[in-house]
């Protein structure tokens, strides 16, 4: 896009609280393993949120901010029979340690996500606490 528009605006509300995003890796949804035509779906890594965009009008009609997580990286999607799930990984493990003392991933007080999203509800399917660091959902 082209910075916030009339159109912008009325989708983020009064008051937004997202003053950028970082997206990343859009997928085609698929049936049988081929592009379907339905569906795009792209993660914004800086809000830890999935939109999803028609491609049949080609506007964005849902946006789902995924609970427990920091920094969705990456996105895959289920591709037979059809597009299912949309799977994305949380980056980063929470709550980050930020004081330095150690960059041991063992600590067992953090913890990221694995992710999977409903993709015709655009709603959280399951999450799966792992341990480490998961990054892009390969």
């Amino acid at each position: 896009g082209w910075g916030l528009t009339n159109e912008s605006k009325r989708i983020l509300g009064e008051g937004a609280k997202y003053a950028n995003g970082d997206c990343h890796h859009p997928h085609l949804s698929t049936t049988d393993g081929r592009y379907d035509g339905k569906y795009l779906f792209i993660n914004d890594k800086a809000n830890s949120r999935v939109a999803r965009i028609r491609l049949d009008i080609m506007k964005c009609d849902k946006i789902l901010t995924v609970p427990n997580v920091q920094a969705i990286h990456g996105l895959r999607l289920q591709k037979v029979p059809y597009t299912k799930y949309v799977f994305c990984n949380a980056e980063f493990i929470i709550p980050h340690p930020n004081d330095g003392h150690s960059f041991d991933l063992k600590d067992r007080t953090s913890f990221t996500m694995f992710n999977a999203i409903d993709a015709e509800k655009m709603e959280m399917a399951f999450q799966v606490i792992v341990d480490g660091n998961l990054d892009n959902a390969d």
